[in-house]
């Protein structure tokens, strides 16, 4: 039997669902940063993609314009930088401010600020720590950080 994905009575909620996709994708990235060693924080798996680094700083900024579209701002985008030495740090900062943007966030700016970003991000994360750790757990992304 296929599932249908319109709503039906007992299906979760638009707002459920969100809430899910959030908690999911935001575990997936601070996975993908957790345990990452200091030395590979500027690394880049190919000259074009992002650093650990630069993808907490862009997620960061990503954030940032949740908040910024969510009050009615426009978000300068470029603007929001870390101050992060470390992946810890970095996981720090971006989990604060994630969690400050979910808090006030619209859920159209949830989803294209924050889950959709955080997941398009782990996929690349994933990526770059198997090229620099060919042995770690890639489906530790799966594990509930709590």
């Amino acid at each position: 039997m296929t599932r249908r994905l319109a709503y039906t009575e007992g299906a979760m909620s638009h707002s459920a669902l969100l809430a899910h996709l959030l908690k999911a994708s935001g575990n997936q990235i601070l996975q993908t940063f957790n345990g990452l060693a200091d030395a590979h924080f500027d690394t880049k798996p190919l000259p074009v993609a992002m650093s650990p680094r630069e993808t907490a700083e862009h997620l960061c900024d990503c954030y940032q314009a949740a908040i910024d579209v969510s009050e009615g701002r426009e978000h300068p985008w470029g603007t929001t930088k870390l101050s992060a030495q470390t992946p810890a740090q970095a996981m720090q900062e971006m989990k604060a401010l994630r969690d400050a943007a979910i808090a006030v966030a619209s859920e159209e700016a949830a989803m294209d600020y924050i889950a959709l970003h955080d997941a398009y991000h782990a996929g690349q994360m994933v990526t770059l720590r198997l090229t620099v750790e060919p042995d770690w757990n890639a489906y530790a992304i799966y594990d509930d950080l709590g």
